[in-house]
């Protein structure tokens, strides 16, 4: 396994010469928007480009080079044939003992199942009264410090569950607590550059159930605070 190169090497590789360390936060970002410009330009010619930069090494090396790109070339083309490379998007839905494949079929199946799933936490006991009052639907910094800190203490018509779990919400011993989140603008924002037929791991759940998610400002809301918590406390979640 190669080891990772200092930075100076890899900007001097890259022909960087810039110095970074003296640039703006807006600097950067130009650079950067410049430099995502010239890739796709560059991509666009990426076959050319990529045979030219071959013709740069010793002939055994180049013909080595294309020997190997051929057969990864091949490998894809099996790939797709043997249907390894489908998309992960639903194709076919078994509904009462038959199969829809329609795509207005699909949807007038599905939409029940789906509706019901993003409702199926409105009753719970911070969606309802009196806890929402005081969480409110997107959080409420102050209780949340306090929460955290051992000190909030519930109203005396919140279920028992409720309190229970407020009362394992404190946070263990010089955990640090910050108050850096990630908002729901840059959530929203970051979803909006995903591709939807990446699958989202384990589970099978494909991007654009979230892209989806993120184009509603309550279920948006929700994600950005499932990401803050992590990223204010520390906290991994198991499946990450």
């Amino acid at each position: 396994m190669s080891q990772c190169q200092p930075v100076e090497t890899q900007k001097k590789k890259a022909k960087i010469d810039l110095n970074l360390k003296d640039m703006s936060l807006d600097d950067l970002e130009s650079q950067l928007l410049l430099a995502r410009s010239a890739y796709r330009k560059a991509k666009k010619d990426h076959v050319a480009l990529r045979e030219a930069f071959w013709d740069t090494f010793d002939p055994k090396v180049r013909d080595r080079l294309k020997r190997h790109e051929q057969a990864r070339n091949l490998g894809r083309m099996a790939q797709a044939i043997n249907g390894k490379l489908d998309s992960l998007q639903v194709k076919v839905v078994e509904h009462e003992g038959s199969l829809c494949d329609a795509k207005e079929r699909i949807e007038e199946v599905l939409l029940p199942v789906n509706k019901a799933k993003v409702h199926s936490s409105e009753d719970t006991a911070f969606l309802t009264s009196p806890l929402v009052e005081v969480f409110g639907y997107q959080g409420n910094k102050q209780t949340k410090n306090a929460v955290l800190q051992g000190s909030y203490v519930p109203p005396p018509l919140a279920s028992r569950y409720a309190k229970l779990f407020l009362k394992h919400c404190v946070a263990p011993p010089g955990l640090p607590i910050s108050d850096d989140r990630v908002s729901t603008a840059d959530h929203c924002k970051g979803w909006k550059r995903a591709k939807e037929r990446t699958s989202g791991g384990r589970s099978w759940i494909i991007f654009a159930m979230y892209n989806a998610e993120a184009t509603d400002p309550v279920l948006a809301a929700l994600d950005a605070s499932q990401r803050s918590m992590g990223y204010a406390t520390g906290f991994s979640f198991p499946r990450w």
